[in-house]
């Protein structure tokens, strides 16, 4: 299997620890915070002298070392080809590393998964495609669930480093993701509206958390409205506020449901058979981050409406840039694949449309 630069930089570039993929004894693959680290990665791919030791041992490993006056412990991994390895403070309690030991293998079975379509293709066993998809699909969703992981580590902090406010256009965000989700949710037979009369609302945001608060909310909706059902975003101005009702047309949740739905968002440990917990955890302190509010109408036989009012905070003379749907625009995954991987048919995410 040949090295993936871009799929690495997808799953690691956001990590906010230093990792570096060595392969041949020589460094292939360094992310941003690594650079931080070991500045003279930007002009040669040799191993730095502190990771030596557990880089080119064979098998797992594990070493202590210091950099820039700070101890670390350095853990390697080994993968097809090479061997990560990833530094994490000394003090740092090692199950913190659940999110990265998932994005290892999940780095791994892509890689396979892909090489799996490339050669079905090659040798004219296209039959075999809907399989692969069915494959893709369970390692989005396996993507997806390690960044909830991460993200809502990163959120419950006091003060979030990920939360990043800055001049956006609100009612460009949401034209521009319901664009994207409608044309996805079509392609299976079903349908998502996006109603509003407001062609702009300036204001300051996080504009990729808001962008994963709607699609969490959104995937909800999908999976309640079923594969051929309807689902939509309405989007509104009252006053100095900007009002979003995500809604289907499912079967809806009596009281005693959406009652289990929150207490299980307040718990860590979220309700078996029910997920984690983690989707409206994220979404409404994403929208508390934002001084935002949160309403659930379970709406019975009708189907669940949710309400999220935010402020609009004044901007001045600040130029203004829509929000990209791609969590990475240098190559990786669709934000959208991702976040609405157990909404939508397999048939998203044949090998010849996501690689």
């Amino acid at each position: 299997m040949n090295f993936d630069s871009a799929l690495f930089n997808e799953l690691f570039s956001r990590f906010p620890e230093p990792m570096v993929f060595v392969s041949v004894n020589t460094v292939q693959y360094y992310n941003p915070a690594a650079l931080s680290s070991f500045p003279s990665l930007a002009t040669s791919n040799s191993i730095p002298m502190e990771l030596m030791t557990v880089a080119v041992l064979p098998g797992d490993g594990i070493c202590t070392c210091t950099v820039g006056g700070h101890s670390f412990s350095a853990m390697a991994y080994p993968m097809e080809n090479g061997r990560l390895v990833v530094l994490r403070p000394a003090h740092k309690h090692q199950k913190a590393s659940l999110p990265l030991q998932l994005r290892v293998q999940i780095t791994n079975l892509f890689g396979a998964a892909q090489l799996l379509g490339e050669k079905a293709v090659e040798f004219g066993t296209e039959e075999k495609l809907p399989e692969l998809a069915i494959l893709n699909q369970g390692l989005y969703r396996l993507l997806r669930l390690t960044q909830s992981l991460e993200l809502m580590e990163e959120l419950s902090q006091d003060q979030p480093l990920r939360f990043r406010s800055a001049p956006m256009d609100l009612a460009g965000l949401c034209h521009r993701l319901t664009n994207g989700v409608s044309s996805l949710v079509s392609q299976s037979g079903g349908k998502f509206c996006y109603e509003s009369s407001i062609a702009s609302v300036l204001t300051w945001g996080d504009s990729e958390l808001l962008q994963i608060m709607l699609l969490h909310l959104i995937s909800n909706a999908l999976k309640a409205a079923g594969t051929e059902g309807e689902a939509g975003m309405r989007l509104t101005r009252i006053e100095n506020r900007c009002v979003i009702n995500i809604w289907d047309r499912g079967p809806g949740l009596d009281v005693t449901t959406m009652t289990e739905l929150f207490e299980s968002s307040d718990s860590q440990d979220g309700v078996l058979g029910k997920g984690l917990g983690l989707g409206l955890q994220i979404v409404r302190r994403i929208a508390v981050l934002h001084g935002g509010t949160i309403l659930m109408e379970g709406r019975k036989g009708i189907g669940v409406r949710v309400t999220i009012s935010l402020p609009i905070v004044p901007i001045q003379d600040v130029p203004l840039e829509t929000p990209k749907l791609q969590m990475d625009v240098s190559g990786g995954f669709p934000l959208l694949l991702v976040q609405l991987s157990d909404a939508l048919s397999y048939e998203s995410f044949s090998p010849l449309d996501v690689y």
